[in-house]
C-alpha cells in the first residue's frame, strides 16, 4: 500500500491532536476545564465507590 501526501498529512495531524489531548488530560483536571468554560463539574458516587481508596482519590483530584 502506498501512502499519498494527503493521507500522510491527515494521519500526522490526527496523531498530533491525540498526543496534545493526552498531555492536556494528564495536567488539567475536569474541574479546571469546566471552570475555564464557566461551568461546574460534579459527580455522583455510591457508598461502595467511596469505600475504595482509588475512587476517593479520583473524585478528590477531579
Amino acid at each position: 500500500m502506498r501512502l499519498n501526501r494527503r493521507d500522510f498529512i491527515g494521519s500526522a495531524a490526527g496523531a498530533a491532536l491525540v498526543t496534545t489531548m493526552a498531555r492536556a488530560a494528564e495536567t488539567e483536571t475536569l474541574d479546571a476545564i469546566a471552570r475555564r468554560r464557566g461551568l461546574r463539574f460534579g459527580t455522583a458516587a455510591s457508598f461502595d465507590q467511596l469505600r475504595r481508596a482509588d475512587s476517593r482519590a479520583l473524585i478528590a483530584r477531579e
